[in-house]
């Protein structure tokens, strides 16, 4: 079987992911790395990342190398540290936006970008039993043992500061997800100077993503329109993502995010080549707004990590997802929240606009319907449901999208139709998904 997706080991605490498979990873990373390196781990705040960093830390330990553990802190920061400390691996504990029952594990290189493929692949096999550290060419020395030490991640929200600017007078709304930006998005955005009014900031190990978060938006709509803020902000569980609301409680998704950042560079000379990188799940209206600002915009398979090698191999300064996943490659290897946050604040500052008007765009209807099956290849590639999507884009037209993928986290299929009609799009997609569940 297959352990790790697109974004890591993910499943359901002590049944899926257990201390066993936590030890084994950090078993494996200690004799990869050797004696005498560092791995670094955090985790977020879920009841189940304490067992997991335990284990996981245990088997580093024992595979010869050293930790340092961060504690709760978000997935970019465990990237940051990972330089920042001289790090030869990380580990971040967290499943990101699922609900507390679920958890995974992240790993990053010594350059605090996602780890490679090869290593995934001997780490699966490792913990399938196929082959053993021996056969991987790995020493681990009998009563040769790491050591472990806490670090407190004060140079990575030094970092996040950095990045900002004075927000004296910003009125703004914190949705921390209960999770992992909790401690740490309100402590940078009062040092900067903003006003800050925070909810669902109170983690107790089973409320994170618990109908808050980037993907509840409306519990921050309602906290920015009730309060009269300028601008809110609401975080997955492991802040890696952030969406937006104006002060009309409008919501500003990553595509929007996106758009506002690159306009901003472009009239600062700061974006390389006038070109954003986007995945296919982007807006079209976002396409076009691109093509109206004079940007190109490369498009590359739905996935972060796709977004960061197409930014790294052309020198892209920007680039994200339409989920919130943004990613500042000047600042940061990976998506950011909080840094997302404090860049939109920023521009709003540094221009006088309100986000109303510096995310102004015209957006072409989507409907998204995520469909759980029993196996995701199997679905999707059935007769009766490519050829429903067929009947779906015929009497679409043109000007529309069908889209559907697995997900790279779950067992489940999602299904995008994109027209200039709504209830094209609803009829569509939910037209398709009962065929997915017929199928199931």
């Amino acid at each position: 079987m297959g352990f790790f997706g697109t974004d890591g080991f993910r499943g359901k605490a002590g049944v899926e992911l257990c201390s066993h498979h936590a030890h084994k990873i950090g078993l494996f990373l200690g004799a990869w790395a050797g004696a005498g390196k560092t791995i670094v781990v955090g985790k977020d705040p879920r009841a189940s990342s304490d067992m997991l960093e335990c284990a996981l830390s245990c088997g580093v330990l024992e595979g010869g190398a050293n930790v340092v553990q961060l504690g709760v802190v978000t997935t970019p920061a465990v990237s940051f540290e990972v330089c920042n400390l001289g790090g030869v691996a990380g580990v971040m504990i967290s499943a990101s936006h699922n609900p507390h029952f679920d958890n995974g594990i992240k790993l990053f290189n010594s350059n605090g970008e996602k780890m490679d493929e090869d290593t995934i692949g001997m780490l699966e096999d490792f913990l399938a039993g196929k082959k053993t550290l021996d056969e991987f060419g790995f020493e681990v020395a009998c009563g040769c043992f790491g050591q472990a030490k806490m670090h407190q991640s004060q140079d990575y929200i030094n970092h996040l500061q950095s990045c900002g600017c004075n927000l004296l007078g910003l009125r703004v709304g914190l949705d921390c997800a209960n999770g992992s930006a909790s401690q740490i998005a309100p402590k940078v955005f009062e040092t900067l100077g903003a006003e800050v009014f925070e909810v669902c900031n109170n983690p107790n190990g089973t409320n994170i993503n618990d109908g808050c978060g980037s993907t509840h938006i409306q519990n921050l709509v309602d906290h920015v329109k009730k309060n009269k803020l300028d601008v809110g902000f609401a975080f997955d569980g492991d802040a890696d993502r952030c969406i937006a609301v104006d002060s009309n409680g409008q919501v500003v998704d990553g595509d929007q995010i996106m758009l506002l950042c690159a306009r901003q560079m472009q009239k600062e000379g700061r974006l390389f080549e006038n070109r954003v990188v986007a995945t296919v799940m982007s807006n079209l209206g976002f396409f076009a707004e691109l093509e109206r600002c004079g940007i190109d915009a490369v498009q590359t398979p739905v996935g972060d990590q796709n977004v960061y090698c197409a930014m790294k191999e052309g020198g892209y300064v920007v680039g994200g997802e339409q989920s919130g996943h943004v990613i500042f490659l000047e600042h940061a290897r990976s998506g950011d929240g909080i840094l997302t946050a404090i860049v939109v604040s920023k521009t709003m500052v540094e221009t006088g606009k309100k986000l109303s008007v510096l995310a102004c765009m015209k957006k072409f209807p989507q409907e998204i319907v995520n469909v759980r099956v029993q196996n995701k290849e199997e679905a999707m590639q059935s007769q009766n449901f490519l050829e429903a999507i067929e009947v779906a884009k015929k009497s679409l037209g043109k000007n529309c999208r069908v889209l559907v993928r697995p997900s790279g986290t779950e067992p489940v299929v999602r299904i995008m139709v994109e027209a200039k009609n709504k209830k094209q799009c609803q009829k569509h997609a939910n037209a398709l998904a009962e065929v997915l569940r017929q199928n199931s």
